[in-house]
């Protein structure tokens, strides 16, 4: 009998649409009165002149589908009168707020381009890399929060000399050239026609988003740039992901990373309610907005499962509505899942796979199995969702066979086709049988059913003496008999210290 290759094939794609805006107006027609954001620490009627009048059942921020296109609308029409045009590039300082949606629906129905960038960059200390964001992007539009932001980003202008429209979220105490505030957008009066989203042709290869990566693969943070067809094919298999259609999603992570905005995405597909508790991450906003709006979707790195458990306010009842716990961002192990299962016991706790580079690769479409299939512990990601493909390789680039580790290589309309670097692309990219493939840099396996193992990182592997360790085999069996978490560091002393040679006594 041969023996399968560690190579898979996830099938034809069915597109949910033709534009980046067609994915927002699936959820409008579902229902553009049901509630699209929260934001639990904003004022019910901030901005309430720019969306319109709705139903306000909370008492923090709350817009419907309807007040959000509307908003997205008006947004748009104030930044023609400024000559914005479709393909341009809008850069945001923001923390977590309602305004972070209103900027993604803009610029999908403007088609811009987005680039979220850490609101701390704006620190005094980061001058010099705010300064390369800016003369890197060429922004057409900055958005940040506050006069103090904008002071800082003016007082590069001449070292750029860049002309850009600045828009200030909160209000301005003294007017500032080329500034606006939202404040001041508002309070202005829009006609029919300004409040009628009217989106133009939009183009599969057009760049909606540019999202920096943490730089996990490479010593330096890379940009991804995501196009319509990513965002598509990302929707389209994370909506069919196995998981079912959450109605309310809490949203805790920064909008300016990759997770938050391609979940956001889908909620709003599914004609879903996004909660966004607090600006930035914080157990206890998010412990409330899930018992507050009876949150049905979440996720977590795995390591911040122990806090949630451990934090004074945390209780199985206020946690109970909750349906499906993703965990992602770290390798997911067996043991992890049995803690997330009893501290979140009401929900489905899904191992997932993500990356800056895309999101929606791998999932569950006919249902998680019970158990979740395993590999040395580690909890499978899924099967190859549509438009994917795997293949597990080697240090020549052979493929491995099934049951063996080597790193994954992926090919995926869900992934971006390069990054901005074009000197990067070489070393990640490449083609094969008429396809784009990346070279992830993860050390996975792939099972005779079909199931993805994701191991870690293949610099991390650890070699001593000719033998190579997996870290996570060691610290899962380690954390399984002491419930120690283990470092890196520890764990090489503790490789070296068991391939030493016994000596004879």
């Amino acid at each position: 009998m041969t023996e399968l290759l560690a190579e898979l094939d996830g099938g034809k794609l069915v597109a949910p649409g033709d534009s980046a805006w067609s994915i927002l107006q699936h959820g409008i027609d579902a229902g553009p009165d049901k509630t699209a954001v929260v934001a639990q620490h904003q004022h019910p009627d901030h901005l309430g002149h720019l969306v319109g009048t709705g139903p306000t059942p909370n008492k923090c921020l709350t817009w419907t589908y309807a007040q959000l296109q509307r908003a997205a609308a008006r947004l748009g029409s104030v930044l023609d009168t400024h000559d914005v045009p479709p393909g341009c590039t809008i850069v945001t300082f923001v923390t977590n707020r309602a305004e972070c949606t209103l900027m993604s629906w803009t610029t999908a129905l403007k088609c811009y381009t987005l680039v979220p960038l850490d609101p701390g960059t704006l620190e005094p200390a980061r001058r010099d890399e705010l300064q390369f964001y800016l003369s890197k992007l060429l922004p057409t539009v900055v958005v940040l929060e506050d006069e103090a932001g904008a002071a800082t980003v003016d007082g590069l202008r001449d070292v750029n000399r860049d002309i850009f429209l600045g828009l200030s979220l909160d209000p301005l105490t003294k007017p500032r050239e080329d500034w606006i505030s939202m404040a001041d957008i508002a309070q202005m009066p829009f006609t029919d026609q300004q409040s009628t989203a009217k989106p133009p042709v939009d183009h599969p290869d057009r760049v909606v988003e540019m999202i920096y990566t943490s730089g996990t693969s490479s010593p330096m943070p890379k940009v991804c740039q995501k196009t319509v067809k990513n965002a598509l094919a990302s929707v389209a298999n994370n909506s069919g992901s196995g998981a079912p259609p959450p109605l309310v999603a809490i949203i805790h992570t920064p909008f300016f990373g990759a997770f938050s905005l391609g979940l956001s995405s889908t909620i709003w597909y599914d004609g879903g309610t996004v909660v966004i508790p607090s600006p930035r991450f914080s157990l206890d906003s998010s412990l409330k907005a899930i018992e507050t709006f009876h949150g049905e979707l979440i996720g977590f790195m795995p390591s911040k499962i122990y806090l949630v458990a451990q934090h004074p306010e945390y209780s199985r009842e206020k946690v109970r509505s909750l349906k499906c716990v993703f965990l992602s961002g770290e390798v997911i192990t067996q043991e992890t899942l049995q803690e997330a299962q009893e501290v979140f016991p009401n929900a489905a706790i899904y191992p997932a796979h993500g990356m800056s580079e895309g999101i929606g690769v791998f999932g569950w479409p006919s249902g998680m199995p019970d158990p979740v299939p395993e590999f040395g512990h580690v909890a499978s990601s899924g099967i190859a969702m549509p438009s994917t493909k795997v293949k597990i390789v080697d240090k020549q680039g052979g493929v491995v066979k099934r049951l063996e580790t080597g790193e994954m290589h992926l090919s995926s309309d869900c992934l971006i086709d390069k990054y901005s670097e074009s000197f990067l692309n070489d070393q990640y990219f490449y083609e094969d049988g008429g396809r784009r493939w990346l070279k992830t840099g993860d050390i996975a396996a792939l099972d005779e059913v079909g199931y993805v193992y994701i191991l870690g990182r293949c610099r991390d592997i650890i070699t001593i003496r000719g033998i190579q360790v997996i870290p996570v085999y060691l610290e899962s069996c380690i954390h399984k008999h002491t419930g120690i978490q283990v470092c890196g560091t520890l764990l090489e002393d503790l490789v070296y210290a068991l391939t030493i040679p016994r000596l004879k006594s």
